[in-house]
């Protein structure tokens, strides 16, 4: 287990682990990782890892063991590369499959997690259910999930989310599942700008490096940063949370 006291290691950490999956920066994930007291050799399934950042960070400032299942081939390709640089092969793995497809090892969990990708399990209270059944005794469950602020958003931003609880719903769902919210934290103003400017960036490059055609004009859809701009930062946040079985 590595400890960074070092300020500039911990900006420059932050930076390399760039989120693109959702606007959990390695500050957050660290801070989740304190509040969850992970000690070496606890083990972690990421369910929708994306890029395997949050396995990545825990395994290297932690210790834990994990493994990182999603659907989407180039991110589990992203994913592992990352651990290779990192060193942390022998720690993390990363595997290509939906949540319903993966086969459950038969030894289970300390901590399941699913940051931004409850969609996985068909929403936020059947992910509960679900992660419920990874957990060892004493387990825990960290996710991530959007949430509308009020029931009246506009009609150009539910027709772009869909349905989209409140915060008070959330932590009502999580109670019907038969567990309490411990750990909750709001994305901040920075969390989310950093997330939809860094994802804008790299659709930009992408678009720039096309050659002219209808396939370079359909890359340049802008939806994703105008929908920020006018509609989400007014409506809509994202909430951190650890949730406990009882």
């Amino acid at each position: 287990m590595k400890n960074t006291t070092n300020l500039l290691e911990i900006v420059l950490e932050n930076e390399r682990y760039s989120p693109h999956a959702n606007m959990l920066s390695a500050f957050r994930l660290l801070q989740i990782g304190i509040y969850l007291e992970l000690k070496p050799g606890q083990t972690v399934i990421d369910c929708g890892c994306g890029r395997g950042e949050a396995l990545c960070l825990w395994a290297k400032y932690f210790g834990t063991l994990g493994v990182g299942v999603d659907r989407h081939a180039p991110s589990i390709a992203d994913a592992t590369a990352l651990a290779e640089r990192e060193g942390l092969s022998d720690k993390v793995r990363f595997v290509l499959a939906t949540m319903r497809d993966y086969e459950m090892p038969e030894k289970p969990f300390d901590v399941a997690a699913c940051l931004g990708a409850t969609f996985c399990f068909g929403g936020f209270e059947p992910a509960i259910r679900e992660m419920k059944n990874m957990l060892a005794p004493g387990g825990q469950i960290v996710i991530g999930e959007a949430f509308f602020t009020t029931h009246d958003v506009p009609e150009e931003l539910k027709d772009y989310e869909g349905d989209c609880p409140t915060e008070t719903e959330l932590f009502d769902m999580a109670r019907a599942a038969g567990c309490e919210v411990g750990y909750y934290a709001r994305a901040s103003r920075g969390e989310w700008e950093r997330y939809i400017f860094h994802s804008h960036r790299d659709l930009m490059k992408e678009f720039l490096a096309m050659p002219d055609g209808p396939e370079r004009e359909r890359k340049r859809d802008l939806r994703w940063k105008d929908m920020y701009l006018r509609y989400r930062q007014q409506w809509q946040g994202m909430a951190f949370m650890t949730i406990h079985p009882v």
